[in-house]
């Protein structure tokens, strides 16, 4: 048992494989089946010793973790520490742990590691504890447990060994060292070696998988799986590598060194199979190059080149009998096929197209007067003669021989259509002054009227048939016809747009577009005046009158409609109106034609702020004559109140001046003893 454990330390120390550091938020590791094999049999110590703080949590470590928590902790050297109710920790970055608890003190230090399912485990460590300790220590992974030291009066335990087996049932296990007990004193206690790995038993179970896969994969590679056959077609190189990635991870020498035959017998026959490929390969693609060469750039479904010859074909044809593969053989030997019946058509068309250029070039001399195509064209030669010479030029497929002829029928050509010139000008002409007089009433332009039958088409029919002529003067004349029948029908056109805008319109302001019914909810002035637009525009008089009739009518129902809803909704507005006014009377009756006493300048503008609120302008106009006469009264009170008050102002006035002289008679040009300057001022 001593030396299992000691084979895992080992391991756990110089495992290829980098720690990972766990904690209780360690995340799921990938599934046992993506591990790549040499991994396999990989052995690392699970336990982390990453000292590492929490940044989120300055009282958590991401390794080791109190059950009962630890105070803040912080980094000293290569371990943290964290002291708390008695209970002093030092976790260190090597796997060790060192622990001073006083009395009554106990604990219990977790952590969670990776693990796979159905693997068994083996957690073990190392410790020291001081003489007498009345504590006990105890191992838990999982569902499992052992007690690795029992409270008891016995000396110093020192390095003691103990460790726990167990089958991991979930992708992570939480391991833990429990320390219980009665803990009557003080006791420091020191663990160390602390690792976590998988057992020797399951280390050689892992050693078998990866033999039996190493096995099956070089098997794959035989045809029934026969290593002392031959290789599947399927098997190629990347097959053979991937097996000896496995066979590598093969830790059994001699399980390792008959894998190791197998794949150098694959290896040979791949090999084998390779370099004979490889000569067949360049055989064809010796003779692909050769066929393809036969045809305009190397197409085989196009054309050969005017350089093929038979030569060429049957050069060709001896590389692809060369080639052993079947289907490619037979493949080429189409592409001959081709080229071979491509030659044998060219060399019949080539005796065809002699034929063909003889009889054009015989056709085009027959043209001109002593087959003389330098001179002029016969008397007899027409259309359909150089028609059906071109027949014939067209029907050569040599260019240079086909654009020579071309160009003599170009020449006759060019004569016959001068000598036809005329006539068809002269026919051009008449037929475009025809269809530019059928434009107008009675064919005369001068009537400046169209027929009803006039429209675009017809002006462009005609004006088709006035660019066609050659003469520039008579087409500026029928130009300038065609220019006054556009206008007229551009006018006419216009005209009937805006008919057919304003009736629209019109329509649009009704329900169901019934101009004797009744208007839409949604008409309203702004409506009716963009109606009233259309209609101004448009100049016939009978038709502008119709439309503005039903407009007029659309407009009285507006403001029928106006008026109602108006009435309704400004009625609370009339009463406040009505009764302010009223209030300014006597006996709050206007008919008394007299205000009240206390009716003053605000009573007056605050009747006339509500009055201005009134929408219906009948109600509104009737009340704001009211009020003027309120405010006529008003003005006729205040106007003698302002009298009398002067009047009063003047006689005190003059009875303060008397009262400066003496006998109150300024008269007698002597004032009073008692008249002073403030007497004087006073007055």
């Amino acid at each position: 048992m001593k030396k299992t454990i000691s084979t895992l330390a080992v391991t756990a120390i110089i495992s290829s494989s980098v720690l990972t550091p766990f904690s209780m938020y360690t995340p799921n590791v990938a599934a046992t089946e993506a591990i790549a094999p040499t991994n396999l049999v990989d052995n690392p110590n699970l336990i982390s010793s990453d000292i590492t703080i929490n940044p989120n949590n300055d009282k958590q470590l991401f390794s080791w973790n109190s059950w009962y928590g630890y105070s803040k902790l912080k980094i000293e050297g290569n371990y943290a520490i964290s002291s708390i109710d008695g209970r002093n920790y030092k976790i260190y970055d090597d796997h060790r742990i060192a622990l001073d608890f006083k009395a009554g003190q106990n604990d219990t230090l977790g952590q969670t590691i990776s693990t796979e399912i159905g693997k068994e485990y083996t957690f073990g460590l190392k410790f020291r504890v001081p003489k007498y300790m009345d504590r006990t220590i105890k191992l838990k992974a999982g569902k499992n447990s052992m007690v690795a030291f029992q409270e008891s009066g016995v000396g110093e335990a020192v390095d003691i060994l103990r460790y726990v087996t167990f089958t991991a049932t979930e992708s992570e296990t939480r391991v833990y060292i429990e320390i219980t007990g009665p803990a009557t004193t003080q006791h420091d206690m020191f663990f160390y070696d602390i690792s976590a790995a998988k057992s020797a038993k399951q280390v050689a179970a892992d050693k078998k998988v990866v033999s039996d896969k190493a096995e099956a994969s070089v098997k794959a590679l035989f045809n029934n799986n026969d290593v002392k056959g031959t290789i599947k077609d399927a098997t190629n190189q990347k097959a053979i590598d991937d097996a000896r990635t496995l066979v590598n991870a093969v830790t059994d020498a001699t399980k390792k060194a008959e894998l190791e035959k197998n794949l150098k017998e694959a290896q040979e026959q791949l090999d084998a199979r390779n370099v004979a490929e490889a000569a067949e390969k360049a055989r064809q693609e010796a003779a692909d190059a050769s066929v393809k060469n036969l045809f305009n750039n190397n197409d085989v479904k196009g054309t050969i080149k005017d350089a093929t010859n038979q030569k060429a074909i049957d050069d060709a044809r001896t590389l692809v009998n060369a080639v052993t593969d079947a289907t490619k053989k037979a493949e080429l030997e189409k592409n001959l096929k081709e080229a071979q019946e491509q030659l044998d058509a060219r060399n019949v068309a080539e005796a065809a197209e002699k034929a063909r250029q003889e009889a054009a070039d015989a056709s085009v001399k027959n043209l001109f007067n002593n087959n003389d195509v330098n001179g002029t064209i016969k008397d007899t030669t027409n259309q359909k003669a150089i028609d059906d010479a071109k027949k014939l030029v067209d029907a050569v497929t040599d260019p240079t021989k086909k654009a020579e002829l071309e160009n003599i029928l170009k020449e006759a050509q060019d004569q016959l259509d001068a000598r036809n010139a005329v006539a068809a000008e002269k026919a051009r002409e008449e037929a475009a002054e025809k269809a530019v007089n059928e434009l107008f009433i009675n064919d005369t332009p001068a009537s400046n009227t169209l027929k009803n039958t006039t429209d675009q088409k017809a002006i462009d029919d005609a004006k088709n048939l006035v660019n066609a002529i050659q003469d520039e003067t008579k087409k500026a004349e029928l130009l300038e016809k065609l220019d006054k029948a556009q206008d007229l029908l551009n006018e006419k056109n216009a005209e009937k747009a805006r008919q057919e805008a304003a009736e629209a319109g019109l329509k649009d302001l009704f329900n169901g577009n019934d101009v004797n019914g009744k208007i839409k909810d949604t008409t309203n002035q702004e409506a009716i005046d963009k109606v009233q637009d259309l209609i101004n525009k448009v100049t016939d008089p009978t038709i502008k009158a119709d439309l503005q009739k039903d407009l007029d009518r659309a407009q009285e129902l507006l403001d029928a409609k106006i008026a109602e809803e108006l009435q309704a909704e400004d009625q609370g507005q009339q009463l406040i109106a009505n009764f302010l006014v009223n209030q300014l009377f006597q006996d709050n009756d206007p008919a008394t034609d007299e205000i009240k006493d206390i009716t003053n300048q605000l009573a007056i503008d605050t009747a006339q702020s509500q009055i201005d609120l009134v929408k219906v302008s009948t109600v509104r106009d009737s009340l704001q004559k009211t009020l003027d006469r309120a405010q006529e009264l008003l003005d006729a009170r205040n106007k003698a109140a302002e009298k009398a008050a002067e009047k009063a102002s003047e006689e005190a006035a003059k009875k303060a001046v008397d009262e400066l002289f003496q006998g109150n008679n300024p008269s007698t040009g002597v004032i009073k003893e008692t008249t002073d300057q403030g007497a004087i001022d006073a007055a």
